[in-house]
């Protein structure tokens, strides 16, 4: 009787443990199920979110996704910018528009010169426009451009350009020259620098270059001259000093000075009209956030905020800048006025459509 009990004693437990077995099996499935369950969830992130990298669980993931750059001064995408807009309005034009033929040159620096578009969208995501590039947008048919305006050159060493004999040799009676040097006049280097400071008759000075070379080419031909002071630099903060308006230190060798006042002055003593293009794009820029006075400044490769360059305005903002020139000059007695179309075009940010805002 005793080894039956033993053998039934046997028997059970061997039951028992199976069935255990088969209990801890029955608890592996939802845990298996639980698994595939979060690894569908984190393949669904990384999906959505290819860039980003998971590394904890898929609520980080999803919150560590999630999050936009605000701030203006973050790096931003064209279709985030909102372009700056300006107020214009349809100003007065008491003028009769001409109706003889002219030519109206143009000599200056990178922010007057005509760009090559082939070569510009190798370098640049909003190529650089000189505003000379849309300055006859504003003037009738009667106009011919020729804007003889290089990148790089000052007063002085434009002189050693072909560009400048074209000019001595083509200007004649009734034309224009309008004349927008200033930037590169301030570099710390003998082939561009003139000094602010000196007078109409020293031969180290932008007064002596502009009138010597310049404005007299103009009188002597019987052309009408007109002085542009330079634009400014773009500055993010929206605070406009120094040498975003060409007021510079210089140093011992290449003393530095108020470039635009030194033409503003240089128009009075001379007669010859002038456009404050700095007071003009310095009272435009001024208080603008970042973003807004990027929208009309040259963009590099990259498409965000470090990439803008701050010396180039891009085709809206050479629209503006030439609208606004035009808008002063019918205020002025200079007979260029006449050719002012009556009927101003608005500028639109639409210039810069296909790769960037478009409005």
């Amino acid at each position: 009787m005793k080894n039956l009990i033993k053998k039934l004693s046997v028997f059970l437990l061997a039951i028992i443990a199976m069935l255990s077995l088969v209990a801890c099996g029955e608890k592996e499935t939802p845990s298996s199920n639980e698994n595939s369950t979060v690894t569908s969830s984190v393949e669904t992130s990384v999906s959505s979110n290819q860039n980003s990298t998971v590394t904890s669980s898929v609520e980080d993931s999803v919150e560590k996704n999630s999050s936009t750059p605000t701030s203006s001064t973050a790096a931003f995408t064209p279709s985030t910018l909102v372009p700056y807009v300006h107020n214009f309005t349809q100003p007065e034009t008491n003028y009769e528009e001409a109706t003889t033929e002219t030519t109206v040159f143009l000599v200056g620096d990178s922010t007057v010169c005509n760009y090559t578009e082939t070569k510009e969208k190798a370098a640049y995501y909003y190529m650089r426009n000189g505003y000379g590039m849309r300055l006859g947008e504003y003037l009738n048919d009667k106009v011919t451009i020729n804007n003889l305006a290089l990148s790089g050159r000052s007063s002085k060493s434009f002189l050693k350009e072909a560009n400048y004999t074209t000019l001595k040799n083509s200007i004649k009676a009734g034309d224009f020259l309008i004349i927008g040097f200033g930037h590169n006049d301030e570099k710390t280097e003998e082939a561009r620098y003139t000094n602010p400071n000196g007078g109409v008759t020293e031969p180290t000075s932008l007064k002596y270059h502009l009138y010597e070379y310049y404005i007299k080419i103009a009188l002597d031909a019987g052309a009408t001259p007109i002085l542009c002071t330079p634009i400014v630099r773009r500055v993010s903060s929206g605070t406009y000093s120094g040498n975003s308006i060409h007021q510079t230190a210089g140093n011992a060798t290449y003393p530095g000075g108020d470039y635009t006042k030194a033409i503003i002055d240089l128009g009075a003593e001379k007669n010859v009209q002038v456009i404050d293009l700095t007071t003009i794009t310095k009272n435009m820029l001024t208080g603008l956030s970042s973003d807004q006075s990027a929208s009309i400044y040259a963009w590099k490769k990259e498409a965000n905020i470090t990439s803008v360059d701050n010396t180039h305005i891009n085709a809206y903002g050479a629209q503006i800048v030439a609208r606004l020139l035009c808008e002063e000059l019918i205020k002025t007695e200079c007979p260029l006025k006449n050719y002012v179309k009556k009927e101003f075009a608005v500028p639109s940010s639409s210039v810069l459509v296909g790769v960037g805002f478009d409005s």
